[in-house]
């Protein structure tokens, strides 16, 4: 689970933005050193994201874009979780996204960082599930500034 992430303030509530990377071991193809995309090429990525999350985001996206660079096609979908710094069971935020080939989660426009709000700069441990994997979770707490 390699990671980074920025403090955006920009819009009216606080917002961080994560730039996270996973890769799922039985879909990663070692001589392209990205995940196959099976599921995108047979049209079974769902649009609708199969994880409840409780920040009441949208949890859609549209028909994928055509002109998507090599290895940024999208595999499938995520929940981000950050969890309290002191107590990794408690989930203080969750959102949907999306798994690109080359390991990128993104956030539901396909492309940018990861959106999680009404969190503060903090220390935080960031967690990604998935639905046929186990899920991962930083060694540490991660201190999330501007």
């Amino acid at each position: 689970l390699n990671h980074q992430a920025a403090l955006d303030c920009a819009a009216m509530t606080t917002c961080l933005r994560l730039q996270v990377r996973v890769k799922l071991q039985g879909n990663y193809d070692d001589s392209e050193d990205l995940m196959r995309q099976d599921w995108t090429q047979l049209n079974l990525v769902p649009t609708q994201s199969p994880y409840f999350a409780s920040d009441s985001t949208t949890t859609s996206v549209s028909q994928a874009k055509t002109n998507i660079a090599e290895g940024d096609e999208i595999v499938d979908w995520v929940k981000v979780e950050l969890r309290d710094k002191n107590d990794n069971s408690i989930i203080l935020a969750e959102c949907s996204a999306l798994l690109q080939r080359d390991g990128d989660v993104v956030d539901l426009d396909g492309e940018s960082a990861v959106r999680i709000y009404n969190l503060s700069a903090d220390e935080y441990y960031i967690a990604i599930v998935h639905q046929n994997h186990l899920s991962v979770m930083t060694q540490g707490a991660v201190m999330l500034t501007d």
